[in-house]
């Protein structure tokens, strides 16, 4: 409140800077800073699991279940026969399936392909949208 009145004022009121670090606010602000930091480099090989091929009735109900979702949603028309487009997009759910869970723009492809399979009118979704309905509806 004193700048308001007078600056020098307000400074002969400070006190004078510490000149040395110890004496400073500096040590209780930080953390201190451990003398050795030990680093573990890996160079042995990692073994990543890799996830097994799904089998046909898996994916057909992944695909019934994908189909359920976007539906549930209004993203998609069907007009023809369920168990042929469960078929035809568990063919293509077991190619892309996985990728285009990961990717927008395997996504998008994806959508474009899942709105061209043979029963199925109109396929609104986007490839974002089609992402969170394969993450949705990839287990039961």
């Amino acid at each position: 409140m004193m700048g308001d009145i007078d600056r020098k004022a307000a400074l002969a009121e400070r006190g004078v800077a510490p000149t040395e670090i110890r004496r400073s606010s500096i040590p209780k602000m930080s953390t201190p800073i451990p003398a050795v930091l030990e680093v573990q480099e890996r160079t042995e090989p990692v073994d990543v699991p890799i996830d097994m091929p799904l089998k046909m009735d898996e994916l057909t109900a992944w695909a019934r279940r994908l189909i359920e979702v976007l539906y549930s949603r209004e993203l998609i028309e069907v007009g023809g026969n369920l168990d042929e487009i469960t078929y035809q997009l568990g063919g293509l759910l077991q190619a892309h399936g996985r990728e285009a869970q990961d990717s927008l723009d395997t996504a998008d492809w994806l959508a474009n392909e899942i709105g061209a399979v043979r029963g199925i009118s109109k396929l609104f979704a986007t490839g974002g949208d089609l992402q969170i309905a394969l993450r949705r509806s990839r287990y039961a």
